[in-house]
């Protein structure tokens, strides 16, 4: 850190001084045997950025990619959204250009140094506004040091999920995580002594993991597939004219492509008509991941060092069909080359070059082969060519079963957002000169990106066939005869291609008025580009014009343009003051200015609704057997096409940015133990959100010609005028590790209220978008993540011996610790909404009203009735009096527990017995209930957030 800056910080580093009265650091120092001996749930160093005020691990779609829990990092810091922060590893870009999540997961043992940035921090640092994540591997040294460990849990040792009570099967966890570390220095015999000068290090992490979680769908019943629906007692229609005898289907009449994929759908294990499948949703989560870092000093003024990083998680899904798995795969690259020259004692450069990418394939079992459709009978199976408009076959990409979604049946075929292939690439450059002068040291640098995001993705690739039961008076009956009740063409893919470049200039003074106070002064300019499409594919729509229009507004126009103005310049000043009136107090006050470069992601939604051609045909019950699976798609019959759905985003789109404040007192209590209170604020504007500009408002009558556009359907608004606010009262006290006893403990008393969340983030528990688009100020409520409590309590207690125990006494006795982690918190927000469309206005969120008099809270809740589902009523045709995020879901109470035993091998060898337990009480951690009012649950808390105690043991050799 330099001296003088406004900066919160976690860090993990071997020797820290306790209290720092030369600069105006406000944070805490994790001790290295901190950071390895704490009993992180799952191995994830993300864990301890939550032991600082202020600081969460993010709890967004973010960090839960694809339905995998803490699959990605991401943290969210004093009241700024998690995906406005980012992971830096030995000081270069790692985050996913989609959301700035990073999958890089360093061994605990690899990591030299960590830091959580997590406010009004120096110009050195920039790009985005919230949390900046700093992890620096180890390197290597004179000595050989490694540390081989391996974690296992089974779900044998684990308590049961609260709502999976006997005689209900337990969900199935089998969990081994391995690998090792090992560093030291170059030698080559008779070659190369690598002493002094020379070093290496290599890591390497492995994890295997099985999940199974028992599940209930329904599936075709047997007699059913070959007709004999005589279990039925409503008669079943005849297309062909009066009903079938008995309720059975004459074997002719069975539809063979429909007997084709009934060979391809589950079997049911029950002899029920519904809910008759009773399995396991299996999820493999096996993960390969090396760290390789070499150091070399060419002398005592240039020094060099390059680190390269391997990720790759399979993580495929076995649901209820087996017959159409989902495989998936995320392998990611990250390296590094740094360069150090000291020109002389005050003046020093720093180069680093750093490159990141992340490429992610989702599939199904036949997506690349030359699997054909149109095998399973179907014909007409294609999709329109962009470029020629002409029809074409599925292409190797996009090819699968066709879903067949027969109504309260699981689905048959190769349906989903399939396929979904991505690839994110980043270049990074920084470079710095730090000078010093006198009293004061200045650091300046350049802080340049490039980055690429392709994407390859459709909503429905290969159509669809749905089924309703308009024909017999029975969806599967429909099935079973070929009968659809809708049909619809592929999507096809369009790839897309996207780039931007962002670069950035800083300049910082700190400077040592005198002994006791130090002042930080910095600049930091930032230049954001566009997000560009490189095949001209996006259209945006304007309202500079009557009724809007899109805009390039030739529709099949390759040329590259602009959607929006890039922002110029931007200059953000920072300014922080440390003032130490006694060598036990240190007070700090600092504030600044940070810009935030949005996610490519909230500009890679734009497509060309022009290039999308999706056909609808819909049967007539009339005329039932003009639409058949054996002529799918029959000329005349293609549903009027609805009014196109598109997206819109300003031209005078800016990014967001950041004004934050604090101030802190910190005392040194005793040589070991500090205390510190501060006061953090923020304020950010122009947020990044998405809603819809284009509802209907409320009223009887067909919704499109209400629409303030009636010639567009939907309006998705890519808005950049969201706001929030911030402000807490956080409490630190550290003890670092002094006979035998360690401990850090943080409390945060806070409020952080805004309007939306991001553009494309999901919270599991709060509703995105505006209710009415004419009251934006009507969101204003308590942000989706904002809680108002918050203590943690970490601690390491190695348990005392005596040096009289005799050899057995002390191998039994000696060498025993105990470590946890205590969290507190009070619930996050959730919101109440409507079933349907009974405001009419054709847009979502839709909020009911209160019922008056009725309290909506309960003096006693429980998982089955959280909350008064008396206190609302539907709001039909007007909008609804609740507001987003009134209601608070159950808090969190964790103690997650390590035990350890060390024992003595030789001199610096060990080995380490670890066992740990996590949810150590068995506390139910529950999710928001169901606040959908029409829906079965309303109220009810049906999940957990967080997992029941589960139990892990750890065998570790140290040298």
């Amino acid at each position: 850190m330099q001296v003088g800056q406004v900066d919160e910080s976690v860090e993990v580093v071997a020797n820290a001084a306790l209290l720092s009265t030369d600069d105006a650091t406000l944070g805490n120092v994790i001790e290295r045997k901190r950071v390895v001996d704490l009993p992180l749930n799952g191995r994830n160093f993300a864990n301890l950025a939550g032991l600082m005020p202020g600081v969460i691990k993010g709890i967004s779609s973010n960090t839960n990619q694809y339905g995998r829990r803490d699959s990605a990092i991401a943290v969210s810091a004093n009241g700024m959204r998690e995906n406005q922060g980012q992971v830096l590893y030995d000081g270069v870009y790692t985050p996913w250009n989609i959301n700035n999540a990073t999958f890089f997961r360093a061994s605990i043992e690899a990591i030299q140094e960590f830091k959580v940035h997590a406010g009004t921090y120096s110009a050195e640092y920039g790009h985005n506004a919230g949390a900046q994540v700093e992890i620096h591997t180890r390197p290597g040294s004179n000595d050989w040091h490694g540390s081989l460990f391996w974690f296992l849990r089974n779900d044998k040792t684990d308590a049961r999920n609260y709502f999976r009570p006997r005689p209900l099967r337990k969900d199935i966890l089998q969990r081994n995580q391995f690998g090792w570390v090992v560093s030291g220095p170059v030698l080559v015999p008779g070659l190369y002594n690598g002493k002094n000068r020379t070093f290496w290090m290599m890591n390497y992490e492995g994890q295997r993991e099985k999940a199974e979680s028992p599940e209930v769908g329904t599936v075709i019943p047997v007699p059913f597939r070959s007709g004999d629906f005589s279990a039925l007692t409503a008669m079943l229609r005849d297309p062909l004219g009066g009903f079938f005898p008995g309720n059975r289907i004459p074997a002719s009449r069975l539809e063979p492509i429909s007997q084709n994929y009934l060979k391809f759908h589950p079997l049911p294990n029950t002899p029920a008509l519904g809910a008759n499948l009773i399995a396991a949703e299996t999820q493999i989560n096996d993960i390969n991941q090396v760290f390789l870092r070499g150091d070399h000093d060419f002398s005592e003024k240039d020094r060099l060092f390059s680190r390269v990083a391997l990720y790759r998680y399979e993580f495929p899904t076995i649901g209820l069909d087996p017959f159409t798995p989902l495989k998936s795969r995320i392998s990611a690259s990250n390296a590094v080359i740094n360069h150090t020259h000291m020109f002389s004692p005050t003046l020093l450069h720093d180069l680093r070059l750093g490159f990141n990418r992340v490429w992610v394939f989702r599939r199904g079992i036949r997506t690349d082969t030359d699997f054909d459709p149109e095998s399973m009978g179907l014909v007409g199976v294609r999709a329109i060519d962009p470029e020629t408009l002409q029809p074409r076959r599925l292409n190797r990409r996009e090819t699968g079963m066709v879903p067949m979604n027969v109504q309260g049946y699981l689905t048959m075929g190769d349906g989903g957002l399939i396929p979904d292939f991505n690839v994110s690439e980043t270049w990074h450059l920084v470079d710095s000169l730090t000078w010093t002068r006198g009293v004061h040291t200045f650091k300046a640098g350049i802080d340049f990106k490039r980055l690429r995001m392709d994407r390859q993705a459709a909503n429905n690739a290969r159509g669809q066939f749905q089924f309703n039961g308009q024909v017999t008076g029975n969806p599967a009956a429909d099935f079973i005869i070929g009968f659809p009740s809708l049909s619809q063409t592929p999507d096809g893919v369009n790839p897309a291609e996207y780039n931007q470049q962002t670069y950035a200039f800083y300049i910082q003074d700190n400077w040592r008025v005198n002994s006791r106070l130090t002042v930080n002064l910095g600049m930091r300019y930032e230049f954001v580009g566009t997000v560009d499409e490189e095949n001209g594919f996006p259209r945006t729509l304007r309202i500079d014009r009557p009724g809007g229009y899109l805009f390039p507004e030739n529709p099949t126009s390759k040329e590259v343009v602009k959607l929006y103005r890039a922002e110029r310049y931007r200059f953000w000043p920072r300014v922080g003051i440390a003032f130490r009136p006694s060598g036990k107090w240190v007070l700090r006050a600092g504030g600044g200015i940070f810009n935030n470069a949005n996610q490519m992601n909230n500009l890679t939604v734009i497509g060309n609704p022009f290039r999308t051609f999706q056909v609808q045909y819909v049967a007539d019950p009339a005329n039932p057997t003009a639409l058949t699976l054996r002529n799918p798609y029959p000329i005349g019959m293609e549903a009027p096409a609805p009014p196109r759905s598109v997206v819109a985003t300003p031209i005078e789109r800016q990014n967001a940015y950041n004004v934050q404040w604090s101030a802190s007192i910190q005392r040194q209590i005793t040589q070991s133990t500090v205390f510190e209170i501060a006061y953090v604020g923020s304020q950010a504007s122009r947020l990044d959100n998405s809603r819809n500009a284009n509802d209907a408002p409320p009223a009887p009558g067909p919704v499109q010609p209400r629409r303030r556009y009636p010639l567009w359907g939907p309006i998705r608004w890519l808005g950049a005028d969201g706001k929030s606010y911030y402000h807490s009262l956080q409490l630190r006290g550290e003890r670092r590790f002094s006979r035998g006893l360690s401990y850090l403990a943080a409390y945060t008393w806070s409020h952080n209220i805004d309007q939306s969340y991001g553009t494309n983030e999901s919270l599991p528990f709060s509703t995105n978008g505006a209710q009415n688009m004419d009251c934006w100020a009507c969101e204003r409520s308590s942000s989706g993540f904002d809680y108002r409590h918050r203590f943690v309590n970490s601690f390491l207690w190695s348990l005392p011996s005596s040096s009289s125990w005799n050899r057995a006494t002390k191998f039994a006795l000696a060498g025993w610790s105990l470590n946890g982690i205590i969290t507190l918190q009070t619930g996050f927000p959730f919101t109440v909404t409507q079933v349907g469309n009974r405001q009419n206005t054709g847009g979502s969120p839709q909020r009911p009203d209160y019922v008056p008099g009725v309290s909506p809270k309960l003096a006693n809740p429980s998982p089955s009735r959280w909350f008064n589902t008396d206190a609302f009523r539907f709001a039909d045709l007007k909008f609804g009096e609740v507001g987003r995020n009134t209601m608070r879901q159950p808090g969190i109470r964790t103690w997650d527990v390590g035990l350890f035993k060390e024992f003595p091998v030789k001199e610096a060898h060990r080995f380490q017995f670890r066992f740990e337990a996590f949810n150590l009480f068995n506390t139910p951690v529950f999710r928001a209930p169901n606040a959908v009012l029409g829906t079965p649950q309303f109220g009810q808390i049906t999940a957990t957030w967080q997992d029941n105690r589960q139990l892990q043991f750890a065998l570790k050799y140290l040298f």
